[in-house]
């Protein structure tokens, strides 16, 4: 697919980590477990979003906010990858999140800390220094957990200087702060199962119950379109105009770490470049699989997802 002039996708990473991922034969209790060389790479929501942005031939500006030796690490990482961006000095320590895939299991088991925290001060700066790089057409995407001290408002603040900007904005966050972006008429949310299920406050189970929730949700709140996704089953894609659903491609797993961003990526950078609903889809689902088959926090090979892409999921 072809490179085409297109307004930047911004990121915004508020809680930025660290991510150290490895393996061993097997997870035992009280042992000593002998592990694989970590990889150690800048993960978090919003830079795992840019990454992939870039990747795939778009243009993306991660803003997120890092201090400490382990933020200096972490900023030296993303300037050996070529992806910079605008890092936000704060005065506490970036976190780290562990990944420990179990070989005999195959299971991956993940440890993720909570992060700094950070004052209104600082997240207001990353707030701005987003802003300054919008402009109209563009999409603002905040994604990630929310770091303690963040301000109650912070999601609904973002997504209004992104509506001040000409710009759309997409939000992949959980909880409260997914319950207070679709009140705050964000364009775009990316649930998960649990996470819808968990908003919605019982279990769906079934696609029909999945589809009358997305429905129920779009029809009553101001947001424009719910990305869900579905692990193994795929995706759906709820717009006012109805429910569109495809399967996910068949990967042999080894991560799921940046695999949900990966798919936020590609849904965002094909939709920009005029897909329909079906197609962004299966573009997302294309890339999330990559990043799925591939171990750590990573970028998809462009070549392979625009294979998938064009194959429909066939292999």
């Amino acid at each position: 697919m072809p490179d085409s002039p297109l307004p930047p996708i911004v990121t915004l990473t508020l809680n930025p980590a660290l991510d150290v991922s490895t393996s061993v034969d097997r997870v035992v209790s009280r042992h000593k477990l002998r592990c694989d060389a970590p990889r150690v790479q800048a993960g978090g929501g919003g830079v795992n979003v840019a990454r992939v942005v870039v990747a795939l031939g778009g243009d993306a500006i991660p803003v997120y906010a890092v201090g400490g030796t382990t933020g200096d690490r972490y900023r030296m990482l993303l300037q050996q990858e070529g992806l910079p961006g605008i890092p936000i000095p704060i005065g506490g320590e970036t976190r780290e999140s562990i990944s420990v895939a179990d070989r005999a299991g195959h299971e991956q088991y993940r440890f993720v800390f909570p992060g700094p925290t950070l004052t209104s001060r600082e997240c207001g700066q990353a707030v701005d220094a987003a802003a300054g790089l919008l402009v109209p057409g563009s999409w603002l995407v905040m994604s990630g957990s929310l770091p303690p001290g963040a301000p109650e408002d912070i999601v609904a603040r973002v997504i209004r200087v992104a509506h001040d900007h000409g710009a759309r904005c997409a939000v992949d966050v959980s909880g409260t702060a997914l319950a207070q972006a679709l009140a705050a008429g964000v364009d775009l949310v990316k649930p998960s199962l649990r996470e819808l299920s968990e908003l919605i406050g019982h279990e769906l189970g079934t696609a029909p119950e999945q589809d009358l929730a997305l429905e129920d949700l779009i029809a009553r709140s101001g947001v424009g379109t719910i990305a869900l996704t579905l692990g193994a089953e795929g995706a759906a894609i709820a717009t006012r105009d109805g429910v569109e659903r495809a399967p996910a491609f068949p990967v042999v797993e080894r991560s799921t770490v940046g695999s949900g961003d990966a798919f936020l990526a590609a849904y965002l950078l094909r939709s920009m470049q005029g897909s329909s609903v079906a197609d962004a889809l299966r573009g997302a689902l294309a890339a999330g699989a990559a990043v799925a088959s591939m171990e750590g926090t990573g970028a998809p090979h462009r070549e392979l997802v625009e294979r998938w892409e064009a194959r429909g999921g066939s292999r």
